[in-house]
């Protein structure tokens, strides 16, 4: 960091995504504390302390502030005419697990650098998987076997997802009791949203994931997202009922260390477990 002739340098280990964003880096607390530095978002300046105590301060530019500012706003979604729903019935068809996949957001994911190979692991067109061509020989025929061995294993559809007994596990809310309950007021959809939240919560109900309860100690309303693709996504807000949780002891594993257990090894599989936590309940309670 510099301010003409004042400047100081020091090591900052960073992050490269590969993602569209309208700023080219982004300081986190970290090394602004090694730079001692002090921020003003009203004065649009940064002030750091160099050799001999001097102050240095780097001035923002207004006009490029405010472009970034506005390049980074998303466009918010427009509101059509409300639509009341009375009540919702579950149907006896059995849904795909493609369909209640959640993470259809509206951002683009990466796709992978090798092509795939589609494989057949029963005499039913639906159940397949992908493998990457860059097998060959011996590995590839362990690897079709393995998978075609253990196809009773895959959730081909919600029905095949019966649950763990809940004496075993099962997800229960830790809510400190001195936070008071809560009941947010009912905001209405416009008729899109609401139809789409109809289509939703039938799906849900019908893969017997959700059922109808009578519940006035947390209620919530529900989020109508839009998808990349232009379906919408039902979320629920538990913006409140989170900050009434507290927070969890054990996060997630550090990334740079998922990656260096994977090291040594000659192939790493991405098979999707990512609707695993279907299986596990929730408490009786909850």
């Amino acid at each position: 960091m510099e301010n003409t002739p004042l400047s100081r340098t020091i090591d900052v280990q960073y992050l490269v995504v590969d993602c569209p964003s309208p700023y080219n880096i982004i300081l986190g607390r970290p090394a602004l504390n090694t730079f001692r530095a002090a921020v003003s978002t009203l004065h649009l300046c940064v002030k750091f302390q160099v050799q001999g105590g001097r102050i240095a301060t780097i001035h923002s530019d207004r006009q490029q502030a405010r472009q970034c500012y506005d390049t980074s706003l998303k466009e918010a979604n427009t509101r059509g005419k409300s639509q009341e729903v009375k009540a919702i019935h579950s149907t006896n068809e059995v849904l795909s697990l493609a369909e209640l996949d959640p993470r259809d957001d509206s951002q683009k994911r990466p796709q992978p650098a090798d092509e795939l190979q589609k494989v057949p692991l029963t005499s039913k067109v639906e159940q397949f998987m992908y493998i990457g061509r860059a097998l060959e020989g011996q590995e590839q025929l362990k690897l079709i076997k393995v998978l075609q061995d253990n196809t009773d294993l895959f959730a081909w559809t919600s029905a095949d997802m019966p649950g763990i007994d809940p004496s075993i596990i099962c997800h229960k809310l830790v809510i400190d009791k001195t936070i008071r309950h809560l009941a947010q007021k009912k905001i209405n959809l416009g008729a899109k949203k609401a139809k789409a939240r109809l289509e939703e919560t039938k799906k849900l109900l019908n893969a017997d994931f959700i059922k109808e309860i009578r519940f006035t100690m947390w209620l919530l309303n529900l989020v109508m997202v839009k998808n990349n693709s232009g379906k919408w996504r039902m979320c629920v807000d538990f913006t409140n009922l989170n900050n009434a949780c507290p927070k969890d002891a054990y996060p997630l594993p550090c990334i740079d260390k998922l990656v260096d257990n994977a090291s040594r090894f000659k192939s790493l599989s991405f098979m999707d477990a990512y609707s695993g936590y279907n299986r596990i309940l929730m408490h009786p309670e909850d």
